[in-house]
């Protein structure tokens, strides 16, 4: 816990050059000590200096601390529980398996997925891009390095590698096309990107480079409330969605705000306005944007923050009703 809370004190993005030397020390310092491990197998020694196996602990404690911490910034629990799961069960199971790292197979799927997650992770900020052609670039390669690390563990551990090899081969498979189903099924956070903000509000204006917001003034004690919850509707007044998203510094990208409806007949959420807009990196309280909903009725609605191919940023859930008169409308920059 110690560790989580320093990496979550001291990383601060995939495009910051300290978090990248941090990930490429503990992923080169995990694979020295894994051949280390997978040599001493081969000359038959069976006890493990316990050292050893505290050095590849740490280094996986810390990759799965970083991972988590980079993915949960751009990640939603509502879309990407699972996969930050993995990251956190592999954060948390990492204090148990300290007994289970004098096994090789094991060290090198783990080791595996943290290269293919810290891969996918760097890759769109070096090619200032999240489209899937990146993702593709990113397995790509993390096959191009794990191929010589395995050609190294057979060359110093032939004997054990001919014993394993094939259900080592089977791990990093598994792996590979586990990190594909999870991608094209929106599973894994839209990383680099990652949601500031996003409110709900009776209007949204443009003045200069700032955004004039106007929402309901929150009860004395609803403190931490800065957009609507519910919009009161007198007329034929609409919503407007404000969102602000990070990105790394020269990337662009197209983003949209989905407005739905909840159906309650069909008992789903229905797509009413799918609405682009685009954003470029930079900005270290992200890229705002906004958009208006005229056509709106009562009942539950939400906007929701995707990328081009439907990867979730963010969402805000809302309903409508219809008032008699307007509440108290405060108005702020952002």
């Amino acid at each position: 816990m110690g560790g989580f809370l320093w990496d979550l004190v001291t990383l601060g993005g995939p495009d910051r050059i300290f978090d990248n030397v941090v990930f490429l020390f503990y992923l080169t310092l995990s694979a020295v000590f894994i051949l280390l491990l997978a040599r001493r197998k081969e000359q038959g020694k069976d006890y493990t200096p316990l050292w050893q196996l505290v050095v590849v602990q740490f280094s996986f404690g810390a990759l799965a601390s970083g991972l988590l911490i980079l993915y949960g910034i751009s990640g939603t629990l509502i879309k990407n529980w699972p996969f930050l799961a993995i990251l956190a069960a592999l954060f948390i199971g990492n204090e148990f398996l300290r007994g289970r790292y004098a096994q090789v197979r094991l060290n090198i799927a783990l080791w595996y997925v943290f290269l293919f997650a810290y891969s996918a992770l760097i890759v769109p900020v070096l090619l200032k891009s999240i489209e899937v052609s990146a993702f593709i670039i990113s397995s790509l390669a993390s096959v191009v390095v794990v191929i010589p690390f395995l050609l190294g563990i057979r060359s110093i551990a032939p004997s054990l590698f001919k014993e394993n090899g094939r259900r080592i081969a089977g791990s990093v498979i598994l792996v590979f096309f586990g990190f594909y189903a999870m991608y094209f099924t929106h599973i894994i956070p839209p990383v680099p990107l990652a949601l500031k903000d996003i409110g709900i509000y009776h209007s949204v204006i443009r003045e200069g480079n700032e955004y004039r917001v106007t929402y309901a003034r929150p009860l004395w004690y609803e403190f931490w409330k800065n957009s609507d919850d519910v919009i009161h509707r007198t007329g034929n007044e609409g919503a407007a969605c404000f969102s602000s998203v990070f990105a790394p510094s020269q990337l662009s990208a197209r983003l949209f705000h989905r407005w739905e409806y909840y159906d309650k007949n069909a008992k789903e959420w229905t797509t009413s306005s799918r609405i682009f807009f685009s954003i470029v990196g930079g900005r270290d309280e992200g890229f705002r944007g906004y958009s208006t909903k005229q056509v709106i009725f009562p009942g539950k609605w939400r906007c929701s923050v995707e990328t081009e191919r439907g990867a979730l940023i963010g969402r805000e859930t809302f309903e409508v009703v219809s008032a008699d008169s307007y509440p108290e409308l405060i108005s702020e920059l952002r």
